[in-house]
């Protein structure tokens, strides 16, 4: 979510670990000399992660405390303890709420596509400074499916 420049990620703590766990695997393969293609079209740093992520839906709205737990629109009942409420400065101009599949958001659409390209291009395992639970896959766009809602409000 970006409120005008300011900028925050919910995330699922589970999925930010295992992305984690990944980079840091992947990243020690690299250093042992494993080929950055390689590792590109076998991920073994995500088949490391994947049994947590298949079983992601028993922490998937449990109301009950506990760091792992999370809330996830799925089409039944959300737990009042997972529903995030930002209230918007009077001041607002601008709001962009999006999926996962960006890892950061710039100032608009075109903006936030043009930094995915080039974080891509640069760290196509992402495992650098936005590591996630996929890299790039060879013949895909992007690592994630996308979507993003932008509002502008005006006086």
């Amino acid at each position: 979510m970006r409120i005008d420049s300011r900028q925050s990620v919910l995330a699922p703590r589970h999925e930010a670990v295992a992305a984690q766990v990944r980079a840091a695997y992947l990243t020690a393969l690299i250093r042992q000399g494993s080929d950055l293609r390689a590792l590109q079209e076998e991920d073994p740093g995500r088949a490391m992660i994947i049994p947590l992520l298949r079983n992601e839906r028993s922490l998937r709205n449990v109301d009950s405390p506990g760091q792992w737990f999370f809330g996830s629109i799925d089409g039944g009942r959300v737990p009042d303890r997972h529903i995030h409420i930002q209230p918007l400065p009077r001041e607002t101009q601008s709001l962009l709420i999006a999926s996962d599949g960006y890892p950061a958001l710039a100032a608009d659409l075109e903006s936030t596509e043009r930094f995915l390209m080039g974080l891509l291009e640069v760290d196509p395992l992402l495992i650098g400074d936005h590591p996630q639970t996929k890299g790039l896959r060879a013949g895909n766009e992007s690592f994630d499916d996308r979507s993003m809602i932008h509002v502008s409000f005006i006086d």
